[in-house]
This record gives structure tokens, C-alpha cells and sequence, in this order.
């Protein structure tokens, strides 16, 4: 699409990441969580893992649609 049209005024890029997310609330049924955080943290904890979490996944999703352009952003 790149090469048909090299410089669009503006590209959204739709991700259809209709997965359930898990809510900070619910850490402690997750058993990858458990193993590395244990049981008990506080709210504010849970809530800074989660938000951490899906900031390095969304990077990493943004980044491999870049990588898939022809011209780089």
C-alpha cells in the first residue's frame, strides 16, 4: 500500500486484538503472576504490573507494524 501511496495525510492503524484483557483486579487468578509476584501485593502494585505489561505489548505490536512498512516512520 506504501508504494500506491507513498505520503498519506493520515494512517490509522486498526489492531483486532479481540482477546479478553485481565483486569488489574484479577492478577491473583493468574497463575504466571503468582509465580513471579506471589500473592497478597497491594492495589496500587497490581495496577502498575498490568499498566507496565500492556505498555511493553502494544510497543512491541506498533513496533512489528513498522517494521512491516517499506518506508520507515
Amino acid at each position: 500500500m506504501q508504494e500506491w501511496y507513498p505520503d498519506p495525510p493520515l494512517i490509522l492503524f486498526v489492531s483486532n486484538n479481540e482477546h479478553r484483557k485481565l483486569a488489574w483486579h484479577e492478577v491473583e487468578q493468574d497463575i504466571r503472576y503468582l509465580e513471579m509476584y506471589g500473592p497478597g501485593r497491594d492495589d496500587e502494585f497490581k495496577r502498575d504490573v498490568v499498566a507496565q505489561a500492556w505498555i511493553e505489548r502494544y510497543r512491541a505490536l506498533q513496533e512489528g507494524m513498522r517494521e512491516g512498512l517499506v518506508n520507515p516512520l
